[in-house]
């Protein structure tokens, strides 16, 4: 009997112990949750604030230019920023003149005829009264297109600002559908890492996310699954806190906390706008984080530990009744003590083999992490060679080893001819294209002791260090300008470009940097002015006589 009530109070308490290690589990689950959403609405509302005051500094533009000039600053967020459905410019009446749209990964420019008016739409007659920096966000609903819930449904958050002009006049507002899903996306990945997966209320107690999608958006198609429906005193617990964990023995543990959009909106350094009291239960203030363990749950947690006690206990209890009572304490203490021994043993082994792992996967980063960064402070991010940091350092060595040396260097600035036609034809991925491959045929135009470098643009640099001739400078040029002449097949597009070519002659001279490069540059520039695809070479000590070729 004793050995039972021995064996009775370590099953309650090991029994205790796992329930409360999953009980902690979950209140790290909804935590993590409260700190992902956060984190993408602070976020989303930083990048509202930045597209406005852009917005606004673009406003002294015609209106033409104005709208041709925005829509693609909104096509290039919505292209790069995940998570963005919709950005909109709607004026003083409620009328779209500016929408840009992203369904899955194809985005598009709304043309003028489906242009619709939103002026019923409530979130637009919440932002027509805030004023100027003022942020608005609304309760997370489903996406309405031509007065009908868009199908699939579409999860939707709105972040919404005035726009006024220079003189303090109001011309609209800025409006961005964040998608829902994105948001929620964080939850689920969470979830994925815990054994109960997280649900999101409204707060009126509506499912904005459940694993059983059929009780999920309840008031937006006129049905009252809510979560006070199944279970009616947890939830006016819930909503009469922030954060906690309650115990229902119909239900089992429920673990919840608070998000507070407009408060994570308000630590964005920015003003934010409440909503009005009487609003619709769609306008919700917070949202809530819940998870449940089931009460099956727990009874199967019961079960597997009181089967592993029960395993362990019969064949002991057996085995103590066949030898003496000193015998089986002194086997038993010699039994603990070297589990004991062998796990501290294992345990401390582990732990060592982890922490050594550990330390050579940070030494491993580390080392990387310091070559990107050099490599991105010396190398042109788009067609890899050096970038004008790179160059300059590369130049200033040179022409200080050439005051002593007195030898012939060559400085080479070219700017590309008709590139801005391609970009403007083509699109910019193409220009990216036609920059890389201009790179590509520069570097091999050259020898292994000079450099070729990106200056910004499309302008690219090269120098030609110890050339035995000016005529050497010349021929270079000469196989420069026929290389890039040569068309460009970019996305089946056939490309035809030229270029200018600048070239400063250097032997010995103290000059600086920037002086140089100025002569080249001006040299350059006197090649566009004169009918370009051409070069001009200057000497810095000479009478600067100029030297064509074709």
């Amino acid at each position: 009997m004793p050995l039972l009530v021995l064996f009775g109070f370590f099953f309650y308490m090991e029994l205790q112990n796992r329930i409360e290690e999953i009980k902690q589990g979950e209140r790290t689950n909804v935590t993590l949750g409260r700190y992902a959403l956060n984190d993408s609405l602070t976020s989303k509302v930083a990048d509202l604030r930045l597209l406005a005051d852009l917005f606004k500094q673009n406003y002294k533009q015609s209106r033409k230019r104005f709208i041709s000039s925005q829509i693609k600053l909104f096509t290039s967020v919505i292209a790069q920023q995940a998570g963005y459905d919709q950005i909109r410019f709607i004026d003083n009446n409620g009328q779209e003149i500016i929408r840009v749209n992203r369904r899955y990964e194809t985005v598009n420019v709304v043309k003028n005829k489906r242009l619709q008016n939103k002026k019923d739409r409530y979130y637009v007659k919440d932002i027509q009264v805030l004023g100027e920096g003022e942020i608005y966000v609304s309760p997370m609903d489903l996406n309405v297109e031509d007065g009908q819930i868009e199908i699939p449904i579409t999860p939707t958050v709105r972040l919404g600002t005035p726009i006024f002009d220079f003189a303090g006049r109001r011309t609209g507002m800025l409006v961005i559908n964040i998608n829902g899903t994105y948001l929620m996306s964080s939850l689920s990945a969470i979830s994925r890492g815990f054994a109960h997966p997280m649900s999101l209320l409204n707060k009126n107690g509506y499912w904005l996310l459940e694993r059983d999608p059929d009780k999920t958006w309840g008031f937006m198609f006129g049905n009252n699954q809510r979560f006070q429906t199944y279970y009616p005193q947890l939830w006016n617990k819930i909503q009469s806190s922030q954060r906690g964990q309650l115990v229902n023995q119909e239900g089992g543990v429920f673990t919840y906390d608070s998000i507070y959009p407009l408060i994570v909106a308000s630590q964005s350094s920015v003003k934010v706008s409440s909503f009005q009291e009487n609003e619709s239960e769609k306008k919700a203030f917070y949202w809530k984080i819940v998870t449940r363990i089931s009460p099956e749950k727990l009874l199967d947690i019961q079960k597997e530990m009181f089967n592993r006690f029960f395993s362990m206990a019969v064949p002991l209890v057996v085995l103590l009744m066949l030898i003496s009572w000193k015998l089986a304490r002194a086997r038993m203490r010699h039994h603990v003590s070297q589990v004991a021994l062998q796990a501290a043993y294992t345990n401390l082994e582990q732990k060592v083999e982890e922490r050594t792992l550990a330390l050579r996967k940070e030494v491993e980063f580390r080392k990387q992490t310091e070559e990107r960064m050099r490599h991105m402070a010396s190398y042109d991010n788009l067609t890899g060679i050096p970038n004008r940091a790179l160059f300059d350092d590369r130049l200033r060595t040179v022409l200080t080893l050439n005051r002593r040396h007195k030898k012939i260097i060559a400085l080479m600035f070219i700017d590309l001819d008709g590139f801005k036609q391609v970009n403007d034809s083509y699109g910019h991925d193409c220009g990216d294209q036609l920059l890389i491959q201009v790179s590509h045929r520069l570097s091999k135009q050259i020898r292994e002791s000079d450099t070729v470098g990106r200056y910004g643009g499309d302008e690219f640099v090269v120098l030609l260090n110890d050339i035995a001739h000016l005529g050497d400078a010349d021929f270079i040029a000469i196989e420069v300008i026929q290389s890039l002449s040569e068309r460009f097949l970019i996305n089946e597009n056939e490309v035809i470009i030229g270029c200018s070519i600048g070239i400063a002659i250097h032997r010995g001279e103290v000059i600086s940097i920037k002086e140089f490069i100025k002569i080249a540059d001006e040299a350059m520039y006197s090649v566009k002015k004169n009918g370009k695809n051409n070069f001009k070479r200057v000497e810095v000590s000479s009478s600067n006589e100029d030297v064509y070729y074709i």
